[in-house]
């Protein structure tokens, strides 16, 4: 009985090792990134709580997807 073995080709290139080390420029956009984004979800809270309050079925499926583009609008506001 001959058993299957696995075979795969291996190939070994020149390729250069690299490191993955943030540069100050990403750290920053990163650290605004968050800082918009925990505004924007602060602002979120709060028009839910509104709206709630206000008598809004927040849990519809349509609600749902435009709520979504105005908290990616207002994230992108902040950031611009």
């Amino acid at each position: 009985m001959i058993e299957d073995t696995p075979s795969a080709d291996i190939i070994k290139g020149p390729w250069k090792r690299t490191t993955n080390s943030l540069t100050k420029k990403q750290i920053f956009k990163a650290e605004q990134l968050a800082y918009c984004e925990e505004i924007s979800d602060t602002c979120l809270m709060s028009i839910l709580e509104i709206l709630v309050k206000n008598g809004i079925d927040v849990s519809d499926e349509s609600f749902i997807r435009d709520i979504t583009f105005l908290t990616e609008s207002i994230k992108a506001s902040i950031l611009k």
